[in-house]
């Protein structure tokens, strides 16, 4: 039960769409996998260190190492780009830390978003690999070996260390080894609906736990076609390229952290054979898309990151649309009757067990009721107004602040591009009873998760002297 190339069908072909694609077949794979660990073994690798990758997203030679780093029994750690603020302000956190091996392009070390993060892993890190950009995307037999390669890892080694995004409360740290994760994807396959037929369009970053094991490696074992396009911030011309690529190659799956690519593909154009597989909450806006065949279905999981799931498995098609309720996530899903849910804790195969915080009960995405707020006697979630905002922008990058002595409703981000649209959507939440009151941009705004916010004390010091002029 170890995970290795053998792991994905034989005739599985890639492809990534960026300027020139490159094409290949899992032979190809398996060289660029030997290369990669001829690499490490010539760094000294060994069995339990740790190897850590700046990229933000899927393709071809990302896969290639993650399998590298599988097969010689080192631990694949990921760098969850969204959490960055977290790990350089919080060195207890940093359990991983130092890294024995980090991997980047050198274009990160001059660019303004991942700088910061690339420089610190740098430090950071017993050796430390660049390559250009360019010449990772573009040519593929930089990367080739075709000697045999050792296999260290048994089934009782860590392969997989990660943060989890925050999603149901303080992110934390789990850890998975080759038994576990093995017995757990080659179900989620099933549980999610991939099948050999399967034409799958992956942009989800692997620094996301929820990518490895609801994405890619479900879909490895099951799919033949794999096409991978890079995370780009959404405007109409991204939108474009993702919705020719969906019916030039007819992609059948489409897999993505992110909800505002659903909301911006249905808004282009039709996909009615198109299934999305998200991390994020199913918009009650999809179900007329759903009805009228403008695409096939969208499945969210939830609780991914924590145990490898998904824990609930929601699915909005034309069976489910009529009385459809995103906030009802279904039954828990028994995955080898290995894991054990109650309504706070996951206990894994090993007995460890997991906080789950306190959105987890019976199937519901549960507040307890001091998290709910009024406005003018009018009940707010503040919850639902997250989901709103994880449309258009990361909820890293956004705060909201309900002032209920005032009547107000605040929402604050760091993101100098977030659409003001968005402030619509969020008045549509309450049919217009309830009216955004200001979108501030607060430009050293410390957002760390989305149940527990940041300092209600100092977001509404910094709206007294902002708005209020005290």
């Amino acid at each position: 039960m170890v995970i290795t190339r053998d792991w994905i069908r034989d005739d599985a072909e890639f492809i990534s769409c960026y300027q020139e694609n490159i094409c290949c077949n899992k032979q190809d794979l398996c060289e660029f996998i030997d290369y990669w660990k001829e690499l490490l073994i010539s760094y000294g690798a060994k069995k339990g260190q740790k190897v850590g990758l700046a990229f933000d997203h899927a393709d071809i030679h990302y896969t290639a190492l993650m399998f590298a780093v599988f097969e010689l029994g080192m631990i694949y750690v990921t760098l969850h780009k969204a959490t960055t603020d977290i790990e350089l302000q919080s060195p207890k956190v940093n359990a991983y830390l130092p890294l024995d091996y980090y991997i980047f392009w050198k274009d990160f070390s001059d660019h303004p978003e991942f700088s910061i993060s690339t420089n610190y892993y740098k430090k950071n890190s017993r050796v430390s690999l660049g390559w250009d950009y360019q010449t990772w995307r573009t040519t593929s037999d930089t990367f080739r070996s075709k000697n045999s390669t050792p296999i260290w890892a048994k089934p009782e080694d860590t392969m997989l260390m990660l943060q989890t995004s925050g999603t149901t409360g303080t992110p934390k740290k789990v850890m998975h080894a080759h038994e576990t994760l093995y017995n757990l994807c080659s179900k989620n396959w099933e549980v999610l609906g991939y099948n050999e037929n399967d034409n799958v369009l992956n942009i989800s970053s692997l620094n996301h736990g929820g990518s490895i094991s609801i994405f890619q490696l479900p879909a490895l074992f099951k799919a033949k076609r794999h096409y991978f396009v890079p995370l780009f911030k959404l405007n109409n011309k991204i939108i474009e390229k993702l919705y020719t690529v969906c019916k030039r190659y007819n992609i059948t799956k489409f897999t993505s952290a992110h909800a505002g690519y659903v909301d911006s593909l249905i808004h282009y154009g039709e996909l009615p054979d198109l299934e999305f597989i998200i991390l994020s909450f199913i918009s009650p806006k999809w179900v007329d898309v759903v009805n009228r065949g403008s695409i096939k279905q969208v499945s969210s999981a939830f609780g991914c990151t924590e145990t490898c799931g998904p824990l609930f498995i929601s699915k909005l098609n034309k069976d489910t649309a009529e009385g459809f309720d995103p906030k009802y996530l279904g039954n828990p899903i028994e995955i080898f009757h290995k894991i054990t849910i109650n309504p706070f804790t996951v206990t894994m195969p090993n007995g460890n067990t997991i906080e789950m915080g306190d959105q987890l009960k019976e199937g519901a995405y549960f507040v307890r009721k001091n998290h709910l707020k009024k406005i003018n006697d009018i009940e707010i979630n503040p919850l639902d107004i997250y989901e709103v905002l994880e449309r258009y922008t990361s909820r890293y990058k956004v705060d909201i602040f309900i002032d209920e002595v005032y009547n107000e409703l605040y929402v604050l981000t760091c993101d100098k591009d977030l659409d003001k649209k968005v402030v619509k959507d969020i008045e549509g939440l309450y049919a217009g009873q309830i009216k955004v009151t200001d979108l501030l941009y607060v430009p050293d705004l410390q957002n760390f998760n989305v149940a527990v916010k940041t300092d209600p004390a100092k977001l509404e010091a910094y709206i007294n002297k902002v708005c209020r002029g005290r």
